[in-house]
């Protein structure tokens, strides 16, 4: 499905590079935190069954949440309800990204945006791009990140050979703020940061290398 992208041959799958990243690395734990109209992740548990409705915007659930300190809010979101119902079983923490919005009938209201899933809660979460339906920005990501481990050293060994031209690697890699790193530490951090900064870093840097290819390539 990656040929999608142009991709001819598997060593060049982690050289498709995420376009952004999600921080989800800090996951608040009490409902006072979240901001009023400005979305953090929380993590909170299901106190009551959720329950689908429709209104004027659409069909959304609504589900009755606590926080570590018992705090009660009411949870909105918008979407297929029957799916989103079965992701707030009761009794189980979830990680959500929320806004908190102003006291409503003496109750606190939270607006959902995302259920954001166990394995990215507490991390630095790749955006990647999509192709329309044929292959969701989730899917880029999960083929993606599958591809990494198996070709990670090879499309270093790619990149390479194509900046042999500028000189030894290691100078090369300084000169664009990255002393001591390795390609293929590179590669890693442009897809698995551990955190922001260093992920948002090593894209430019990966940028920078490829502009340096790309004047070689076109030079006449």
């Amino acid at each position: 499905k990656l040929s999608m992208f142009g991709l001819t041959d598997r060593r060049q799958i982690p050289l498709l590079l995420p376009s952004r990243f999600d921080d989800c690395a800090e996951v608040l734990t009490r409902i006072a935190d979240v901001p009023i109209d400005n979305r953090r992740l929380v993590r909170l548990t299901v106190d009551a069954p959720a329950r689908g409705r429709f209104d004027g915007r659409g069909p959304r659930i609504t589900v009755m949440l606590v926080d570590a300190d018992g705090q009660a809010a009411r949870g909105i979101m918008y979407g297929p309800t029957k799916d989103l119902v079965e992701r707030f079983p009761v009794g189980e923490a979830v990680v959500i990204n929320a806004a908190r919005r102003p006291f409503e009938n003496g109750e606190v209201l939270l607006t959902i945006s995302e259920i954001v899933p166990d394995e990215w809660a507490g991390k630095v979460r790749p955006v990647y791009p999509s192709c329309g339906k044929n292959l969701p920005a989730d899917e880029t990501r999960a083929l993606v990140l599958e591809a990494l481990p198996k070709y990670r050293r090879a499309a270093a060994e790619h990149l390479r050979r194509a900046l042999a031209f500028a000189g030894p690697i290691d100078p090369l890699l300084a000169s664009i703020g990255c002393p001591g790193w390795t390609l293929e530490d590179l590669i890693q951090a442009a897809h698995l940061p551990p955190t922001l900064r260093h992920g948002e870093h090593a894209l430019r840097a990966l940028e920078r290398l490829a502009a340096l290819v790309g004047i070689e390539i076109d030079a006449p």
